[in-house]
């Protein structure tokens, strides 16, 4: 397995693919690497277009906060179907799942059926619309495990952060995580904030979306925050029952297994300008659990 680097400055005609001599796109370093390979992805903002990764890659960015992929708007349709994937380290901003046939979601399935499973680990995900769709067996939603009925799937997300996601009148629910038909999919959330900060007529409705009562077959969250300062009604989920262990969830709806929870504002120092950091008094410091 082999390290590839890219950088928006970099040369997919003169690049060779090193540090120093890095390529440009996403797109060129995954036709020229393999399965396992990492793509590194230099400090810079890079746009963001879609890609199918049909084998595994790891993408790794030189630090969240320095190293983002921008769609360009809220109506950009672009789309990353993973299949095996681990992305590191990167924010991805300003892009939106749009109407059935398009760009049904953000990130999905690289294949239709079978097994996926895909991971972010320290990603920032904001200044997105959600999509659910008229054919909601299709996808919807910013994360979705498969493209059609039957496939089946894992998305994890690890230390992440997720705001400003809103949601596309077109349609009645819009979510950020949505699973398909009998799916029987896996959603796993550790360390990860959630904080709903759009308001009025686009404001989310749903967290999590199974499409009937078998699409999801587990939903587990640690140490993770969910903040609802929407001022709209925000379900945990449709046809699932999350399983919270050292959560704090604020102003949330549904019906939730909580273990070791607080339900407190957990006072971040400035959500209004992203700052989602805590406050000294903040209710969650030092009450998570060693995972």
């Amino acid at each position: 397995m082999t390290t590839k680097y890219i950088s928006p400055t970099g040369s997919n005609v003169t690049g060779d693919g090193s540090a120093g001599n890095p390529w440009q796109t996403i797109a060129y370093a995954y036709t020229n690497t393999t399965s396992g390979d990492t793509i590194y992805c230099l400090a810079g903002t890079y746009t963001w277009v879609s890609q199918t990764f049909l084998l595994p890659r790891t993408v790794q960015g030189a630090g969240a906060t320095t190293t983002i992929f921008d769609a360009g708007g809220l109506t950009a349709a672009v789309t990353w179907n993973l299949n095996g994937c681990t992305i590191n380290d990167l924010t991805f901003t300003n892009n939106g799942a749009t109407a059935a046939g398009t760009a049904e979601h953000v990130f999905g399935s690289a294949v239709n059926y079978g097994t996926v499973e895909y991971t972010f680990n320290r990603c920032i995900f904001h200044n997105m619309r959600s999509c659910y769709t008229s054919r909601p067996d299709l996808g919807g939603g910013i994360f979705t495990s498969s493209n059609t009925n039957p496939g089946t799937g894992t998305i994890t997300l690890n230390n992440c952060l997720i705001y400003d996601i809103e949601r596309d009148t077109t349609y009645a629910v819009g979510s950020i995580f949505h699973f398909a038909g009998t799916a029987l999919s896996v959603l796993v959330l550790k360390n990860t904030t959630i904080a709903a900060t759009i308001a009025g007529a686009t404001a989310l409705n749903y967290l999590c979306v199974g499409y009937v009562a078998t699409s999801i077959s587990s939903f587990t969250t640690t140490n993770c925050i969910f903040r609802n300062g929407s001022g709209a009604t925000l379900n945990f989920a449709s046809n699932a029952t999350p399983v919270l262990t050292n959560c704090d969830y604020y102003l949330m709806t549904g019906s939730v297994s909580a273990t070791d929870c607080i339900t407190d504002d957990p006072l971040f120092i400035d959500a209004a300008n992203g700052d989602f950091r805590l406050r000294p008094t903040s209710p969650c410091l030092d009450t998570g659990t060693l995972i």
